[in-house]
C-alpha cells in the first residue's frame, strides 16, 4: 500500500518511532503524550469515525499549526495549515528526539528547591512521559535550571523548568 493511501504508513516514514497498531482513533489516542504542538510530533486528528487520522506537524507559528499528512483526500499528500481546533486535533505524539525548546527568561541559570515531598523528574514537560535523570526529588533538595517552557497543565500550572541535564520538572513543585 503506498504512503499516499495511509496516514499512520505516512507519519511513520517520517516519525520511525511512530508505534504500531494505531488502526482505530481510540489507538491512535493512547498514544498521545502532548497537548503543545512541536514541529516533528505527529498530530491525532478526529476523523473518519472509527479511524481517526494522523498527520507530521511540519510547522508552528503562533497557534497556526501545519501539517503534513496523507490520505485525508483519497491517496494524496498535502499540506494544511490552521488552529488545532480548525484541524480537529486531539492531541500529539511526541518522539524522544523532539525536544522542547526553553523560553528566553533572564534569571537563568538559577538554583531551586523542591517543596513538595515527591517531585519527578520526566524527559519531557508531562507527566505521562518516561521518568528521566535522578527521576525521583525529595523535598528539600536543590537543583540548578537553565530554563522554562510550557507543557502539560498539572493544578492550573503548565510551566516546566529544564534541568541542566534537559530533563524537566514541573515548576508547581519548586520555589
Amino acid at each position: 500500500m503506498s504512503l499516499a493511501c495511509n496516514c499512520v504508513k505516512f507519519a511513520r516514514s517520517k516519525v520511525p518511532s511512530l508505534p504500531y497498531d494505531m488502526w482505530t482513533l481510540q489507538d491512535k489516542m493512547r498514544i498521545v503524550n502532548s497537548n503543545i504542538p512541536l514541529v516533528g510530533e505527529v498530530a491525532v486528528m478526529n476523523y473518519a469515525a472509527p479511524w481517526g487520522h494522523m498527520g507530521v506537524v511540519v510547522g508552528v507559528r503562533g497557534n497556526q499549526i501545519t501539517i503534513e499528512e496523507s490520505n485525508l483526500n483519497r491517496c494524496k499528500i498535502g499540506r494544511r495549515t490552521g488552529t488545532a481546533s480548525q484541524l480537529r486535533i486531539l492531541g500529539y505524539f511526541r518522539p524522544a528526539n523532539v525536544r522542547v525548546p526553553a523560553q528566553t527568561t533572564s534569571g537563568f541559570p538559577k538554583k531551586v528547591r523542591v517543596v513538595v515531598p515527591a517531585l519527578m523528574v520526566r524527559s519531557r514537560p508531562t507527566t505521562a512521559s518516561p521518568l528521566a535523570g535522578s527521576k525521583r526529588l525529595t523535598r528539600g533538595t536543590v537543583i540548578q535550571v537553565n530554563g522554562v517552557v510550557t507543557g502539560q497543565s498539572v493544578g492550573g500550572n503548565n510551566r516546566w523548568y529544564v534541568s541542566i541535564h534537559k530533563n524537566y520538572v514541573w515548576s508547581g513543585g519548586i520555589r
